[in-house]
Order: C-alpha cells, then structure tokens, then sequence
C-alpha cells in the first residue's frame, strides 16, 4: 500500500478510540450516536424524495416516520432481549437492560410501514421500497458508529489490515474479547458493502419500473452481504453449531424477496423520479433532524458508565 493510502487507513482506524462524544454531568453521548443521527437524516431525506411520488402531506411523512422510530425501537429491543433471553441466559435480570440489534429494527420498521399505508390508503410495496432504500444508507453511515463503540467486531486476525481496539471503553474491550489483538474490521467491510447496497437501490428506483423490486432486491442482496460478514465476525448470537440467529433471519428474508420478485412485483408505465420540491420544502429538513434524533438518542445516551442506558 502506498504512504498516502496507510495513512488514510491510519487515520480511519484511529475513530476505533473516540467511543465518548462528550459528557454532561452523569450522561454520557457516544460517538456511534452521531452516525446513526447523521445516516438517519440523510435516508429520510431520501426516503421522501421519491416517496412524495404517493405522498405529497408533509403531516403523513412525520407520521410515517414517527411509525417506523417506535416500532424500530421496540422492534430492535424485543429482539435483543429474546436473543439473550433464549441463547445466552436464562437470568432475567440480566436482561433488564438489552441492547439493540439491527434485524429487530428493521422488521420494526418494515411493521410500521405496512401499518401506516393501510391506515392511510398508500402503496405498501411503493412505501417498503422508499423506507429500505433509505434503511440502506442509514445502516451504512451508522456501521461507523458501529466500529467507534467497538460493537460488531470480527474474529482475530494476523492479517496487517486488522484493526486493534484499544480504548478501555470500546465494548470488545468491556466483553474482554482478544483484547489487544487484531480483529478483522467487519464494520467498515459491513459499511462499504452497504454504500454498495445503496447505489444498486438508487439505480434501480430510478432505471426499473416496478414496484417491489427494491424490496425484493434488499432483502437478496442485504442479506447475502450480512451472511458474508457474519462468517468473519465474532459479536453472534448462536443458535447452534455455526448457525446464528441473524443468519436464520436472513435466510427468510432471501425467500421473501425471491417471493416478491417472482410474484408480487407490480408493474409502472415509467420509473419513479425524485421529486426535487421536496428540498424546498423546509418540513422535510425538520422531519429528518427530529426523526434522526429521536431515532439516535437510545443508542446515543448513556448514563454514569458507558454501556448503561
């Protein structure tokens, strides 16, 4: 590699150290909140340029929004929780405190979604396509959040490209997991994969007309990523031998999107367009910072220790 790209690498792997952001008094914010926040704004952003193709009430887009961040939440706790509940330990105190995991978000988010286009008469396949093509982006900006709280880490590695976290706050440091050696960096190969994901969405949005086909095309795709990165990561939940229980999931979602591209795509006289007015319009900008930011402070906010919601 030459002297300009290590140094860039150097520079990259140096965010594994800033887990803290700043404190105040006994709350402490984690850098990993601010990705998430700044993934989050840009996706709605996204998200409503070309779903103002359907829905054109800025009204409906916070209630949209608001639906995806509640039952995202729930959605990525429940999960947590059944998952250390079911796989890791049967003692419910400590499970009090879950964390988050990405697939129950999702699901959450995919819940309210279909939830708020039958209570309000929209498109399903339409709106699941603009909320995943945003959900691509979010996930890839928030895995640099990911990789500066030290979640998601990768199994040990001697490659020279392995990624050594040695901030005492980093959680792969906190779990006591290889502390001090290299671990492959699933994150940034996680949030490279996803960018990918993203322009292969947005081309598609803009180039086929078919509702349905970006969500078939998530679900394949992003699921087939994730299965790549679990091999090379360590941060799992087992269910048995090799199997872990994000794999299952995402051997379902492949189905469904198989599902959907065989037999419930719908077809349009012409691809979709952004709808550029929507950058105009200045409830756009202020759902995207109230959503993004409601949405990042459970992950972003911890009180006394880090770790401790």
């Amino acid at each position: 590699m030459s002297h300009a790209g290590q140094k860039l690498l150097n520079k990259i792997y140096s965010l594994n150290n800033h887990v803290i952001l700043f404190k105040a008094g006994n709350y402490i914010f984690v850098t990993e909140g601010l990705f998430s926040a700044i993934g989050g704004f840009f996706s709605i952003i996204i998200m409503l340029l070309f779903q103002a193709n359907y829905v054109t009430n800025p009204w409906h887009w916070l209630i949209q929004s608001i639906f995806i961040v509640i039952f995202g939440f729930i959605g990525s706790r429940s999960l947590s929780a059944l998952a250390s509940f079911k796989f890791k330990t049967r003692d419910p105190k400590k499970i009090k405190y879950p964390g988050f995991m990405y697939h129950g978000a999702l699901i959450g988010g995919l819940t309210g979604t279909i939830i708020f286009a039958f209570l309000f008469n929209y498109p399903i396949l339409a709106l699941l396509d603009f909320f995943l093509l945003g959900n691509a982006l979010t996930e890839g900006i928030g895995k640099f959040g990911c990789f500066t709280y030290g979640c998601c880490w990768g199994r040990p590695t001697k490659k020279w490209w392995g990624v050594t976290y040695k901030n005492p706050l980093s959680k792969v440091n906190r779990f006591n997991y290889h502390r001090g050696e290299k671990l492959y960096p699933t994150q940034l190969w996680h949030a490279s994969l996803l960018l990918i994901l993203f322009g292969i969405l947005l081309l598609l949005t803009i180039t086929e007309p078919s509702l349905g086909l970006v969500t078939s095309a998530f679900f394949i795709i992003h699921s087939t990523f994730r299965l790549i990165i679990e091999y090379y990561r360590a941060d799992t939940t087992k269910i048995k031998g090799n199997l872990t229980l994000t794999g299952l999931i995402c051997f379902f979602l492949i189905i469904i999107g198989l599902l959907i591209l065989s037999f419930f795509l719908q077809p349009l006289n012409q691809p979709l367009r952004p709808q550029w007015w929507v950058l105009t319009n200045p409830y756009t900008y202020l759902i995207a910072l109230a959503i993004s930011l409601g949405g990042s402070l459970p992950l972003s906010i911890h009180y006394k220790r880090v770790g401790s919601w």
